[in-house]
């Protein structure tokens, strides 16, 4: 079966119900800012590579920056890469290798190494965040639970978590290559 065969439905273009799809993008976004911030624990410890240089100067510094990041880039990446791994990828996967727990595997995978830019350790999170989202979709056949959490997991990131904590490691010498 080719890719022409998935329809919009097949690849995550399901409605749910508000009160579900809200309850569960809650769900991930909270379990994610936890996986930063434990990240971010971990890391002080020296029990966790710092984050890549890249990563820093990806992270919007003014204010302008992080209202476009929010606006625009944080719901760009969410509506996009979901759709990419959460939905076609996925969606291809499970019926090439007739497993979803293969296909959720594998999407998890490429949607990790897709943020090779970050390092070793941002692929293994972004990896982990990827097997996180795929549950919804995987669980209710909807992409839209997982668009909301990514969205607002971004937009966190961008908004608030990157500038508040990056900066403070880069000022103690950590995550700058000293």
């Amino acid at each position: 079966m080719g890719a022409g065969s998935l329809s919009a439905y097949s690849v995550g273009f399901r409605t749910l119900a508000p009160v579900a799809a809200l309850t569960w993008a809650g769900a991930l976004v909270a379990l994610s800012v936890a996986g930063v911030r434990l990240g971010l624990f971990l890391e002080l410890r020296g029990w966790w590579p710092p984050e890549a240089e890249l990563v820093h100067l990806l992270i919007p510094k003014t204010r302008q920056e992080k209202f476009w990041s929010v606006l625009l880039l944080a719901p760009t990446a969410a509506l996009c890469e979901e759709f990419l791994y959460r939905g076609f990828l996925l969606a291809q996967l499970t019926q090439w290798l007739r497993s979803g727990a293969w296909a959720w595997a594998a999407s998890s995978l490429a949607f990790g190494l897709a943020h090779v830019y970050q390092g070793w350790n941002g692929m293994v999170r972004a990896a982990l965040l990827g097997a996180l989202l795929a549950y919804p979709v995987i669980h209710f056949g909807s992409l839209y639970p997982s668009m909301l959490a990514h969205g607002l997991i971004d937009a966190l990131t961008f908004a608030w978590l990157g500038p508040k904590f990056l900066p403070q490691k880069r000022e103690q010498g950590i995550g700058n290559g000293e």
